[in-house]
C-alpha cells in the first residue's frame, strides 16, 4: 500500500499472514483399567454373577462393576467449546476398538455433532457425540463413557476379560505439516488393578 506520511513523504506498508495447523493427539485417562464384572443378577443371558462371598455364595453380592473411561483429544486447530469431527446424524471419526487376541471390533465412535443412544440390540455402533472442552481456550476436549463386562460392539456382543485392549484412534485432518495423520492410544484391562 502506498501512502504519504505527515511530512508528505511516500511510505509503503506491508502485512503478512500465516496459516498454521497443529498436530492433535488422543489418549485414555488410564493405561490400565479393571475388568468390568456383574453382580449376582448376572448378565442378560445367565443368572450367575462374578462376585462371591468367602464361602462361594452369591447372597448380598449384587453390585455390578462397570468401568468409566475418558478419552482426551488435544488439538489447537479446534477453538470452540465442543469438538465435532463430523456433522449430526453421521458417526464420529474417533474410533474406540476392543482388541481380543486377533479379533478387533469397533465398540464406540465419538465426535459427531449429536450423540446416539445406548445400542444394546442393533447393529450400529454407539456414538458418544461431541467432545467437551475441559477449560475455555485450552483446546483439550474430553468424552466419557461406560464399559460393561459384556459390551455391545456394533452387531457383536463381546465379553471383556483380563488382557483385552481398548484402542482409540483419532484422525487429524490437518496436522502441523498440513496433511492428515492418525494418532492412537491404548489401554488394557487387568484383574490386578
Amino acid at each position: 500500500v502506498c501512502s504519504s506520511d505527515l511530512s508528505g513523504s511516500a511510505t509503503e506498508q506491508y502485512a503478512a499472514a500465516t496459516v498454521v495447523s497443529n498436530s492433535g493427539s488422543v489418549s485414555f485417562d488410564r493405561s490400565v483399567y479393571p475388568v468390568p464384572f456383574f453382580g449376582s443378577g448376572g448378565e442378560a443371558t445367565t443368572s450367575a454373577g462374578d462376585l462371591r462371598t468367602g464361602a462361594n455364595g452369591e447372597t448380598g453380592q449384587a453390585e455390578a462393576g462397570n468401568v468409566t473411561m475418558t478419552i482426551t483429544v488435544e488439538d489447537a486447530d479446534f477453538t470452540g467449546d465442543v469438538m465435532n469431527v463430523t456433522n449430526a446424524n453421521t458417526a464420529g471419526t474417533i474410533l474406540v476398538k476392543l482388541i481380543e487376541g486377533s479379533t478387533t471390533t469397533t465398540c464406540f465412535t465419538a465426535g459427531s455433532a449429536t450423540s446416539g443412544t445406548a445400542h444394546t440390540s442393533s447393529s450400529t455402533v454407539q456414538e458418544l457425540g461431541p467432545l467437551s472442552e475441559t477449560e475455555i481456550g485450552s483446546a483439550v476436549y474430553e468424552v466419557e463413557f461406560t464399559v460393561d463386562e459384556v459390551q455391545h460392539c456394533g452387531d457383536n456382543m463381546r465379553t471383556i476379560t483380563s488382557g483385552d485392549v481398548f484402542q482409540v484412534e483419532y484422525v487429524d485432518t490437518a496436522n502441523d505439516s498440513g496433511v492428515t495423520s492418525t494418532s492412537y492410544d491404548s489401554s488394557t484391562f487387568d484383574l490386578r488393578t
